[in-house]
């Protein structure tokens, strides 16, 4: 880092969009040798900056790129490189949208633009500001040519999750709808990204090797990521992240389709045949949402369920829904719009269909699939937010999964996790609006659009109410979003 700035003498401007101790860490780090570092940050953060010795601007209101006291402070300093340092698994799309607009204009300076990570303050990873701009990038047409290939990636590390993935995880795969199915039907190659520690554990585990029986496998050990114990879960995500740009890099070019898999899931018996087949129709991405279960609710009576006489667990998609449905996690049923304690960070919204089900309204679904129109294209964030535009821009190569008898996901977590989001208060149509307009992108904005329905039976008519229901306050927060520095206000 400090070689980097030595070389690439100037100033730099450091935007401190995430928690004080991550751009303190940044600031420290890009200083060394006399660096001349600028932090960009709110006017209520400034003094805690000038406490640990740093120059720093400040701005009022979020930034947007109407926000003209954010331009102002850039202006000021003139940056010769600006530093988005990313604190937890959202990417901050309003701070790259409003860098582009006023680049693009002339408003200012043309620079690069770097995203340091809360885990690595001193590994710098360029961003191409372009693309989250207003034009959209053309797909390139026509097919590729070559035989189909499927990297199926598992990013797994620690007891906790290596038991997971092995003991749950695995044998939920191991099964003639699941990893049967797929290997079947193309090349396909199971690639585990994990620690020195736990690649054991992984090799020599019966599941792993019956895998091995379907396909080729590889463990790929990722120490260097892996210095420090006690991660928090935002950081836990973004070390995901660097596993899963790897597995991206290291499969371009090769005509692979992509299909990540997360070591504390379930899913629905036939989801990778059914993957298989929608890539086949033409489709690039998978889109699915997740919903997480409570682990210590959900998993004994899973395995009292779905165990077979191999050890597997092949769970049917009606069965599964309603078992997470009797077990659904406290972060889930904070998104439910008329709960009297919402979360404060509105990913999903969802609506309840009595005694049937309820349906769902994402801003983030997980990517089962994708298959990269533009195979040059890396993730930065969480995989599920910029990656998606970047890989394949064009929407029509998209394939959302609407109907829980389709495709049924479900995440284990622990009671305790994401209880810091689940805050006093109802649903708020403004607060809703600006958390979109800062946390998504055009694509985002095309998921938020489709009613995915979760049900354990036949759909009444009762259900049509609920997606009217739905329909009028997502398309109200669409429009709201475009008028965010007023909604705001309305936020308290």
């Amino acid at each position: 880092m400090t070689s980097f700035l030595r070389k690439n003498k100037g100033v730099t401007a450091v935007i401190g969009s995430a928690r004080n101790d991550f751009v303190f860490n940044t600031m420290r780090t890009l200083g060394k040798d006399g660096a001349n570092v600028y932090a960009v940050a709110k006017q209520d953060r400034l003094e805690s900056f000038r406490e640990q010795g740093f120059k720093a601007y400040g701005f009022s209101g979020a930034i947007s790129w109407l926000n003209l006291s954010v331009l102002k402070s850039l202006c000021q300093i003139a940056p010769d490189r600006i530093v988005v340092v990313v604190g937890d698994q959202f990417i901050h799309f309003n701070v790259f949208r409003a860098l582009n607009i006023w680049m693009k204009t002339g408003l200012l300076k043309k620079t690069s633009v770097f995203t340091s990570y809360s885990f690595a303050p001193g590994q710098l990873e360029p961003w191409d500001v372009g693309r989250v701009g207003p034009k959209k990038q053309a797909a390139p047409a026509g097919k590729q040519e070559g035989s189909m290939n499927f990297h199926l990636i598992a990013a797994v590390w620690g007891k906790q999750y290596t038991d997971l993935f092995l003991n749950v995880n695995l044998p939920n795969l191991l099964t003639p709808g699941n990893l049967e199915a797929i290997s079947s039907k193309a090349d396909c190659v199971l690639k585990v990204y994990t620690t020195s520690d736990d690649a054991e554990t992984i090799a020599n585990h019966r599941f792993f090797k019956e895998a091995g029986c379907l396909m080729k496998t590889e463990i790929i050990t990722m120490d260097y990521l892996f210095r420090t114990r006690g991660y928090s879960v935002p950081t836990s995500i973004l070390l995901m992240t660097q596993c899963h740009r790897s597995a991206v890099r290291s499969a371009s070019g090769q005509n692979t389709a992509l299909i990540f898999l997360s070591p504390d899931t379930v899913i629905s018996e036939k989801a990778l045949e059914r993957v298989c087949n929608v890539v086949y129709s033409g489709k690039r991405v998978i889109m699915v949402v997740g919903l997480s279960v409570s682990k210590e609710a959900f998993l004994s009576e899973f395995i009292k369920r779905f165990h077979n006489a191999d050890g597997h667990f092949p769970a049917p998609s009606r069965p599964i829904v309603e078992l997470a449905l009797k077990c659904l996690h406290p972060m889930t049923n904070s998104c439910f719009i008329n709960n009297n304690r919402f979360t404060s960070a509105p990913s999903n919204l969802f609506w309840r269909v009595n005694g049937e089900g309820f349906v769902a309204r994402s801003l983030y679904m997980h990517p089962l699939m994708i298959y990269p129109r533009n195979s040059s294209a890396v993730p930065f964030g969480a995989i599920d937010t910029d990656y998606l535009q970047s890989a394949c821009p064009d929407y029509s190569d998209y394939y959302v999964v609407t109907d829980s008898d389709d495709i049924a996901l479900f995440e284990l977590s622990d009671d305790k996790k994401g209880f810091d989001f689940i805050q006093e208060g109802r649903f708020n149509l403004f607060r809703f609006a600006d958390f979109i307009k800062r946390k998504g992108n055009d694509i985002h904005y095309k998921l938020l659009r489709e009613k995915i329905l979760f049900h354990q039976q036949d759909l009444t008519l009762k259900w049509k109410d609920v997606e009217k229901a739905s329909d009028k306050i997502i398309n109200k927060a669409l429009v709201l979003k475009n008028f965010a520095g007023i909604t705001r206000r309305f936020t308290a």
